[in-house]
C-alpha cells in the first residue's frame, strides 16, 4: 500500500510538470545508487561501482531537461516555480543529513576532525562541496574515508549546472538558437576539457563542473529528442536495452581505479544509461528488470539513500580508527536503507509534494543557510575545541598544522607549485660547512630541528624538499615531476659541493632495492659525504586521533611510548633501508629506532604533558623534529663548534646507525 502510494504521489508529479512517469528510470536510478552504495561499503568487492554516479548525471539532465524543454515550448515555463521545485526536491533530505552530521560530530570527532566537517557542512549548504574537495586535494590531505561528507561533490555539481542552464534555455529561445545546436556545443567543448586535463590535472577532471557538464548534456540531448516525438522501433529498442546494460556491466566489472576518471572511460556507462532510456519502458531489460517493484522502490528512496549512506560509513570508519569489520559496514548499510525510507516518507514526500507555499520556501532557504553558517563558524573557531574535556583537547589538537616551519611554497615544493619554484634563501649564506637537506616530506620534516641545532653547532643548511617526490631519479622516481625537480637539485647538489648531503624519504617497500641507482648517481656526481635518514614511526590515524582514541577506549591518557595504533610495517621497511645502506657503504640513520623501543614509540616530548611527538599519521611536529635532530644530531655533526669552522674538517662520525 505505501508503495502504492509513492508512486502515486510520483505521477501527481509527473503529470505537474506535463510529463509521464517511468518507473523503468527508477529503476536505473536503483542500479546507480546502488553500484555506489555497494563500492563505497566493500571497495575491493564492486570496484567499477563510482560510475553509479555518472549514471545518475545521465538520469538527471534527462528528467530535468525534459521538463525545461517541454515547458519552454509550450510557454508555461516560470524560473521561480522551477527553483522551487529544485529546491522542495533537494533541501529537505539534505538540511536533515547535514544537521545529524554536526550533531554527531559534536560528541564524537576532536576538533581537527570537526572543523573539517563544518568546512565541508558550510560547502554542502552552499552546493560549492566540489570546489572545497577539490581545494582540499593535496599532499596533506585526509583520506577519503574520513570525510562524512565527501559524497556532496556531485550534488554540488548538478546543481551548478542548474543554476545556469535554464537561464542558457530561456536565452535561447528568446534568441531563436536551436537549443540541440547549444547542447551539442557545450556537452562536446566540456567532454574535450575532460579529455585534455584528464591526465595532467586528475583532480580538476574529477571534481570541476566544466568537466562533468558533457554527462547531463547528454541527458539533456536525449530528452531534446523526446520532446521533439521521435522514437526508435521495438526492433532497434530491444537492442539499445541489451547494448546499455551490456555496457554499464562492463564499466562495474572493468574499472578498477578513479585516477584519470572520468576521461574517455566515462562514455561507457553514461552512453550504456542513455541506451536504456532510450529503449523506453517496454524494453526487455527495462521492462524485466528495471520496472521490477523493489528496484523502483529503490529507486524512489534513491536519492536520501545516497545522501546517508557514506556519512555513516564514514563516521564507522572515524569512530573505530580503522577500517570497520564487514558486518560494521553492512549494518551501514542496512541503516541507511532504514534511514532513506523514513526520510522519503516523514519528510520529502510531506515537503515536496505538499502545498507549494512561499513560507515552505523560505523557511528551507533560511534553514539551510543557518547550517552553512554554523559549519563556516565551526571552521573559523578550529573545530570549537572546547567541546572536549581539558585532556583530550590538549593531546589531540596539536601545537600547529602539518608542515608549519618548513617553508612551504618556497623550499618545499607542494604538487601544485611549479618545478622552478626553490628562492635562493633554501641555501644558507656564508662559507660554513653546508648540510644539504634533499628528499620529499620526511626530509623536510626535519629542517626545524636541524636549524635548532645551529645554536650548539657552527653549520649552514640547504633545504629542497619536494611532496610526494622521495629522492630518487629518472625511471625510479615517483613521477616525471618527480623526475624534473630532482634532476634539477643534482645540477644544484654539483654546484654547492655539500660537507653533508642528508637524504630522506617516505620510504616504503620495495625502496630498499632502489636507493642503490640513486647513490650511484650521487657517486657519479663526485658527491661521496652523504647520509640517509631512515622512516619515522607511522601511525594508521592521526596520531592526535590515536590519544583520543585511546582515551575513549581507557579513560586514560596515551602513555609516552606506546604500540597502540601504531603501523607495525615501519619497523620493517627500517631494517631494509638499513640493510642497504651497510650494503653500499653508506651511513645509516634511523629515525625509528631513535623514536621506538621495546615500550613502543615516543608520542610526545618534553616533561609533564609535553608537547605532541607528530601532527598527522608521520610527519613531526616543530617540537618532534627538535627533539629527534637533538638526539641524532651529535652523531652528523659532534666535530662541529662555534671555535671550530674548518670547512675540511667536516666528518660523518661513524657509518653504523644511530640507535
Amino acid at each position: 500500500m505505501r508503495q502504492n502510494t509513492g508512486m502515486n504521489l510520483k505521477n501527481i508529479k509527473a503529470r505537474s510538470v506535463g510529463l509521464s512517469y517511468r518507473p523503468d528510470i527508477d529503476g536505473l536510478r536503483a542500479i546507480a545508487v546502488l553500484a555506489v552504495v555497494i563500492f563505497h561499503a566493500f571497495p575491493s568487492a564492486f570496484p567499477g561501482g563510482f560510475v553509479g554516479v555518472d549514471i545518475f548525471f545521465v538520469i538527471s539532465g534527462y528528467l530535468i531537461g525534459s521538463i525545461l524543454l517541454l515547458q519552454l515550448s509550450e510557454g508555461r515555463f516560470s524560473f521561480r516555480d522551477f527553483y522551487a521545485r529544485r529546491i522542495k526536491r533537494i533541501f529537505p533530505a539534505l538540511l536533515l543529513v547535514l544537521i545529524a552530521s554536526y550533531v554527531f560530530g559534536w560528541f564524537n570527532l576532536i576538533d581537527t576532525e570537526y572543523k573539517e566537517l563544518g568546512k565541508h557542512i558550510a560547502a554542502g549548504a552552499g552546493f560549492v562541496s566540489n570546489f572545497a574537495l577539490w581545494n582540499e586535494a593535496g599532499y596533506f590531505d585526509l583520506s577519503a574515508e574520513t570525510k562524512p561528507l565527501l559524497h556532496l561533490w556531485s550534488l554540488a555539481v548538478e546543481e551548478q549546472f542548474y543554476a545556469f542552464w535554464p537561464l542558457m534555455l530561456w536565452a535561447f529561445q528568446r534568441w531563436r538558437i536551436n537549443s540541440l545546436f547549444a547542447i551539442v556545443c557545450i556537452g562536446v567543448a566540456s567532454f574535450v576539457l575532460n579529455i585534455a586535463i584528464a591526465h595532467s590535472n586528475a583532480t580538476a577532471d574529477f571534481y570541476s563542473p566544466f568537466t562533468r557538464f558533457w554527462e547531463l548534456m547528454i541527458g539533456c540531448g536525449l530528452a531534446y529528442r523526446h520532446i521533439g516525438k521521435h522514437s526508435v522501433s521495438s526492433e532497434h529498442a530491444d537492442a539499445f536495452g541489451w547494448i546499455g546494460a551490456i555496457l554499464i556491466g562492463f564499466s562495474f566489472m572493468l574499472f578498477r581505479g578513479q585516477q584519470g576518471y572520468p576521461g574517455w572511460a566515462a562514455l561507457l556507462p553514461t552512453i550504456g544509461a542513455c541506451l536504456l532510456i532510450v529503449a523506453g519502458p517496454d524494453g526487455p531489460i527495462n521492462r524485466r528488470i528495471l520496472k521490477t517493484r523493489l528496484l523502483v522502490w529503490i529507486g524512489l528512496i534513491s536519492f536520501p539513500l545516497y545522501l546517508w549512506h557514506w556519512p555513516l560509513l564514514a563516521f564507522a570508519r572515524l569512530q573505530t580508527g580503522e577500517i570497520p569489520a564487514w558486518p560494521v559496514r553492512l549494518l551501514a548499510v542496512f541503516a541507511s536503507f532504514i534511514l532513506a525510507w523514513i526520510t522519503y516518507r516523514l519528510v520529502e514526500l510531506p515537503i515536496r509534494f505538499g502545498k507549494r507555499n512561499a513560507w515552505t520556501i523560505a523557511m528551507l532557504v533560511l534553514a539551510m543557510s543557518a547550517i552553512g553558517l554554523q559549519g563556516s563558524n565551526t571552521y573559523r573557531r578550529d573545530g570549537l575545541d572546547f567541546r572536549l574535556s581539558h585532556m583530550a583537547a590538549q593531546f589531540a589538537g596539536g601545537q600547529q598544522s602539518t608542515g608549519e616551519g618548513w617553508r612551504i611554497h618556497s623550499c618545499f615544493l607542494q604538487t601544485s607549485d611549479s618545478i622552478d619554484m626553490f628562492v635562493p634563501s633554501c641555501t644558507d649564506s656564508g662559507t660554513r660547512p653546508l648540510v644539504f637537506l634533499w628528499g620529499d616530506s620526511h626530509s623536510t620534516e626535519l629542517y626545524p630541528g636541524l636549524r635548532n641545532l645551529q645554536s650548539q653547532y657552527d653549520f649552514r643548511i640547504a633545504e629542497y624538499g619536494a611532496a610526494d617526490c622521495a629522492p630518487f631519479f629518472g625511471t625510479d622516481a615517483r613521477n616525471e615531476r618527480c623526475a624534473a625537480i630532482h634532476q634539477n637539485l643534482l645540477a644544484k647538489i654539483q654546484k654547492e659541493r655539500p660537507d653533508l648531503l642528508m637524504i630522506g624519504g617516505n620510504w616504503g617497500a620495495g625502496d630498499a632495492a632502489k636507493i642503490g641507482d640513486t647513490v650511484a648517481a650521487l657517486r657519479q656526481a663526485g658527491i661521496t659525504r652523504l647520509v640517509i635518514v631512515g622512516p619515522t614511526p607511522l601511525w594508521n590515524e592521526l596520531l592526535p586521533k590515536i590519544y583520543w582514541l585511546y582515551w575513549r577506549k581507557f579513560h586514560e591518557i596515551l602513555p609516552e611510548r606506546t604500540f597502540f595504533g601504531l603501523n607495525a610495517g615501519m619497523a620493517e621497511i627500517d631494517q631494509q633501508m638499513q640493510a642497504a645502506a651497510k650494503r653500499l657503504g653508506v651511513p645509516y640513520i634511523s629515525a625509528y629506532q631513535a623514536l621506538c623501543n621495546q615500550a613502543g614509540c615516543e608520542t610526545r616530548t618534553g616533561p609533564g604533558h609535553g608537547q605532541i611527538l607528530m601532527t598527522d599519521h608521520g610527519h613531526l611536529s616543530i617540537s618532534g623534529s627538535i627533539a629527534l635532530m637533538q638526539t641524532i644530531g651529535p652523531g652528523l655533526l659532534g666535530n662541529l663548534s662555534p671555535v671550530n669552522i674548518r670547512r675540511s674538517g667536516f666528518k660523518l662520525h661513524g657509518s653504523r646507525s644511530m640507535p
